[in-house]
């Protein structure tokens, strides 16, 4: 596998957007250090991975990125925020199903926001919004 050195990373806004989101994966899972630091830090990552995966440009990059954005805040019950994000996640999911032209497709789409409208209605429901979180609920 071709490695790429500092500069392929500075000129390639794609590649330096899969590091960050690399980097945030390996920093959540990494048992040393203070947990509540790797998670702020996580989400900082996270955050500019979103710069470059707009939803626009990289949808179902921005859905992936948008919903372990979600999971982090999910875990720390930052539920307004939690919410937030998740909503974007699904609002991008559902374009790429729209956009899925095969059964395979669509199912794959399907599987991959189906625990978005689960997490997103409890978090509404924990915003004390139940019945948007029923809507969200049947939605999913």
């Amino acid at each position: 596998m071709p490695t790429a050195d500092l500069q392929d990373i500075k000129q390639d806004p794609e590649l330096w957007a899969a590091l960050q989101f690399l980097l945030g994966i390996n920093l959540r899972g990494n048992p040393q250090g203070e947990h509540a630091e790797n998670i702020e830090q996580t989400i900082h990552y996270y955050q500019q991975v979103l710069e470059v995966y707009t939803y626009i440009e990289f949808p179902a990059d921005h859905r992936r990125t948008q919903q372990g954005l979600g999971n982090l805040y999910f875990g720390r019950q930052d539920w307004t925020l939690a919410e937030t994000v998740y909503s974007a996640a699904i609002q991008a999911g559902s374009d790429l199903l729209a956009a899925a032209y095969t059964e395979t497709g669509r199912r794959a789409e399907i599987s991959e926001v189906a625990r978005l409208y689960v997490d997103c209605a409890y978090c509404l429901i924990r915003l004390g919004r139940p019945a948007e979180g029923l809507l969200r609920l049947e939605q999913g």
